[in-house]
């Protein structure tokens, strides 16, 4: 647990310091490697992260692919890979059911911050981006056009 709660502060420095912006923009992906103490490491994706949040808030596998429209053998396939990169399990398996090991409730948690970071970084570039393009048109009568011509 303690190479994953290493992992993790990693991610929230990233994101506290406002790095990490969103998938495309040049942000390591978990098909890129990583040098860490020596030796190559995958990292992981917040597409990932958005699953694992999923699975936890649909209580399982099935009803999370159903909500974000793939199948739960992906979502699977990704939650697996999480944990071969933190070496932690974040589930525990119960018939059709999961519940989060002590790890998944630590990622959980910061996945959480993480990918809401992630939706206001993305959100702010879109109020900059409307602030700064686009024509302001102003519709006024003469006497409200002296009044405001002084002022600028």
């Amino acid at each position: 647990m303690h190479s994953v709660l290493g992992y993790i502060v990693a991610w929230g420095a990233v994101i506290e310091r406002g790095l990490c912006l969103h998938m495309g923009t040049g942000i390591p992906t978990s098909g890129d490697l990583d040098m860490h103490n020596g030796r190559e490491q995958k990292i992981m994706e917040i597409r990932q992260l958005e699953m694992l949040i999923t699975v936890v808030e649909r209580k399982g596998y099935l009803h999370a692919g159903e909500h974000l429209h793939i199948s739960h053998s992906a979502i699977h396939r990704q939650i697996r890979l999480l944990e071969e990169e933190l070496r932690d399990k974040v589930f525990v398996r119960e018939g059709r059911t999961v519940h989060l090991t002590e790890a998944g409730k630590l990622l959980f948690d910061l996945a959480s911050k993480i990918t809401r970071e992630v939706t206001a970084v993305k959100q702010q570039v879109k109020d900059q981006q409307r602030l700064f393009n686009g024509n302001l048109r102003i519709g006024t009568g003469t006497t409200a056009l002296v009044f405001f011509s002084h002022r600028f």
